[in-house]
């Protein structure tokens, strides 16, 4: 039996370490058949992940994930983080944004076997988009309970 909470810390560190030259150090802390998902991507196997990972440093620049806390029960772990950045086709605009990464590690290896993000991509990058920014604030300004 792996050190599970060892193995979370090296991922978390992994993580906050990411780069676009430290993408292949990821290998040492996710498993070959590793299932990723966001709110935009649904893929299996390493290759696909470290190529997910590249992708996303060619389409923003200044990359930067911050932990806010992690939380392990078992072979199931929660990540909390906020991703600041900025859009190659938007550079003059920092973005950020906060989410939570649900994990499951392999207890033998201590490698990551699942990584599925969660976070809001209406608020959190729809909304910066001109156009379809402006249509989905008004939207939830309507939708939006009152306070009392």
């Amino acid at each position: 039996m792996m050190d599970l909470d060892g193995a979370l810390a090296r991922y978390a560190a992994a993580l906050e370490g990411l780069r676009p030259e430290t993408v292949d150090a990821l290998d040492a802390v996710m498993a070959p058949d590793i299932r990723f998902r966001d709110p935009f991507n649904d893929i299996a196997g390493l290759d696909h992940a470290r190529a997910l990972f590249r992708q996303m440093f060619e389409d923003c620049l200044d990359v930067r994930f911050a932990l806010r806390g992690r939380f392990r029960d078992g072979e199931r772990a929660v990540l909390l983080w906020t991703m600041d950045y900025r859009l190659r086709r938007w550079p003059d605009r920092p973005l950020k944004i906060e989410g939570a990464s649900e994990l499951c590690l392999d207890p033998a290896s201590g490698l990551v076997t699942a990584h599925v993000d969660h976070w809001d991509a209406a608020s959190q990058l729809y909304e910066h988009v001109p156009l379809l920014g402006f249509v989905l604030r008004r939207l939830r300004r309507r939708i939006a309970t009152p306070a009392p």
